[in-house]
């Protein structure tokens, strides 16, 4: 092939690749400007996480929706880029319904990309109880389906929290489990054969209000080896009202084959 030719291919193939990242990133700046307009509304705010499901709940009647990035721009090629989208409905008793959209972004070949369904309830447990204070169950689950081919799964949790008295830090303890559609735990190998499984492992959070909660230092950690498997820190802003949500946040893979280290900024709210 001539060197002339050999240019015209490569030209082809990164403005394809160019065009790919530009729709990518279209879409999801689409979502965050029609977040920014519905933010005009009056809107009521709620304690967040950063990606672990907390123990706070949309009330009925309301609507909660946010986008998150999550990206690496100095690993070589480990690089990614890519957004989740979540929306809630709450109905009363507790409990919230949820709609979300996974790990869309760039590598393009990301076999976690996922849509998934579900519910999740915070049940009050106790006012006061061992010196702590709003003591709460939190469970839920999320029906996923991979859009790589892998085929349905679940992404199922549940955890303790409870507020320390004076500071008012928020802890949060529990399990959560995933099947390999979402988590894509590390793989075992069976007389040649790739053995696809899930993965339980335990999660914990703080949370911890500053400014009367409009600036909170808040952290999560999935144990075990899989895609969730990150300790993640940073901090969440409510700017102007809490109506709105900001987090950036950093996160750290508790081993090197779950992934590279990644800056997460998120913006949510209510209407």
């Amino acid at each position: 092939m001539s060197s002339k030719n050999s240019q015209c291919v490569y030209s082809s193939i990164f403005s394809m690749m160019g065009k790919q990242m530009q729709v990518r990133w279209a879409v999801n700046a689409i979502s965050v400007m029609i977040m920014i307009v519905l933010g005009t509304f009056s809107l009521q705010a709620q304690k967040a996480i950063i990606n672990m499901p907390s123990a706070d709940i949309t009330p009925s009647g309301r609507n909660f929706a946010m986008h998150e990035m999550q990206f690496n721009a100095w690993s070589g090629e480990k690089n990614y880029w890519y957004g989740t989208n979540f929306y809630c409905r709450g109905i009363g008793m507790n409990t919230e319904l949820a709609f979300t959209t996974y790990n869309s972004g760039f590598p393009g070949t990301n076999s976690n990309e996922n849509i998934g369904a579900g519910f999740k309830t915070s049940l009050p447990i106790a006012d006061t109880a061992w010196g702590l204070h709003q003591v709460q169950l939190t469970f839920g689950t999320m029906l996923t389906y991979n859009l790589r081919g892998l085929g349905f799964g679940n992404f199922s949790y549940a955890h303790l929290n409870a507020r320390l008295p004076i500071i008012d830090t928020r802890l949060t303890a529990g399990i959560s489990r995933g099947s390999h559609q979402l988590f894509l735990p590390n793989q075992e190998r069976y007389f040649g054969a790739i053995r696809q499984h899930s993965t339980a492992h335990f999660i914990a959070g703080f949370e911890q209000p500053l400014f009367n909660g409009y600036l909170q230092i808040v952290g999560e950690w999935f144990s075990g080896r899989h895609d969730f498997g990150f300790v993640t820190t940073g901090l969440l802003y409510h700017p102007g009202s809490k109506d709105h949500v900001l987090v950036l946040a950093y996160k750290v893979p508790n081993f090197k084959e779950n992934g590279s280290p990644g800056i997460v900024f998120e913006y949510g709210l209510f209407f």
